[in-house]
């Protein structure tokens, strides 16, 4: 029977290898930092190491010491802590997926070898993070170097496989919160258009339905909010073609603030200026490989968006 320790952080603690030391089996500061280096730390089920060990724990939390537990590489540990000062949240986990919460500015993937040797993304710091375990991740689904939120990843070939297969049917529930310049007259609606992927520019475009390689794209969409000539869409997928809603929402006179590339013709910049497309992946359900079963997973508004968010009512805070 394994050795394990697990104990309810009720009211919970400004620090985590604060609280620890004061297990009396562990009884010191240098002891609680050398089980979170050795990755014999769980929080609610997930094994953390010692960057979170300066984090505070939320009330409620369960923390478990497996005391038995083999000790994790040094290498796996540096780069979890890398992840973490990445800006790179782990918002589930389990022996078959793990989603992450990804910043703005970093890539979800690589397109070729070389660009995987030269540009940072999310598979390569997971890849870092997982391969002293034997494994290599499969990114199930991109989203935009600019958009924040959540990314899935496989930890395995047939889950990746599985998950694939899930997400060219459409299985997954993606929702998107976007915020866009004016106010869309109806309170929701349904986008659909036949649209391109042009490979040469790098774009998506609207085009006829009888288009050679033209393809279906459908959301449908809600104001959540708004306030200073802005709006705050609630966006659900249906389709999940690439840059699909930011083509959709300046098709409609309504691009996204900080949008640079889809721009609706004769388009003048409005305030306020922001430094990327205001675009959140913010919730994913998906069936896990195993046995289907749906999985939900949410990420939090991050601070850029949530300071232009706070202009319009009502605000979301970081009640979401």
């Amino acid at each position: 029977m394994a050795d394990v320790e697990e104990r309810p952080c009720r009211d919970g603690a400004d620090r985590l290898d604060r609280w620890l030391a004061a297990w009396p089996r562990v009884g010191s500061r240098r002891k609680a930092s050398a089980l979170l280096a050795g990755g014999k730390v769980d929080v609610d089920g997930r094994t953390v190491g010692p960057v979170e060990g300066g984090l505070p724990v939320p009330a409620g939390s369960r923390v478990a010491v497996v005391w038995d537990r083999p000790g994790t590489s040094r290498q796996a540990v540096r780069a979890r802590g890398e992840l973490v000062e990445a800006g790179l949240r782990i918002l589930h986990e389990d022996d078959r997926v793990v989603a992450i919460d990804k910043p703005p500015g970093l890539l979800t993937d690589t397109a070729t070898a070389r660009q995987a040797r030269e540009r940072d993304s999310v598979r390569a710091r997971i890849t870092a993070w997982l391969r002293p375990r034997g494994q290599r991740p499969v990114v199930v689904h991109r989203i935009d170097a600019d958009t924040s939120g959540v990314v899935l990843l496989a930890k395995d070939a047939e889950a990746g496989e599985r998950l694939r297969e899930a997400f060219a049917a459409h299985r997954p529930e993606r929702t998107y919160l976007a915020w866009v310049h004016g106010v869309p007259h109806a309170a929701e609606g349904t986008w659909e258009d036949t649209v391109w992927w042009d490979p040469r520019a790098n774009v998506q475009r609207a085009v006829a339905p009888d288009a050679p390689g033209a393809a279906q794209a459908r959301s449908h969409w809600r104001v959540d909010g708004r306030g200073g000539g802005l709006a705050r869409l609630e966006v659900r997928l249906d389709t999940g073609r690439r840059n699909q809603i930011r083509l959709q929402a300046a098709l409609r006179g309504h691009p996204l603030v900080g949008e640079r590339q889809y721009l609706p013709d004769a388009w003048t910049p409005r305030p306020p200026s922001f430094p990327r497309q205001a675009l959140h992946a913010h919730r994913l359900v998906f069936p896990h490989p195993d046995d289907g079963r749906p999985v939900a997973v949410d990420a939090p508004l991050p601070a850029d968006l949530a300071r232009l968010d706070a202009r319009l009512q009502p605000p979301l805070g970081g009640r979401r």
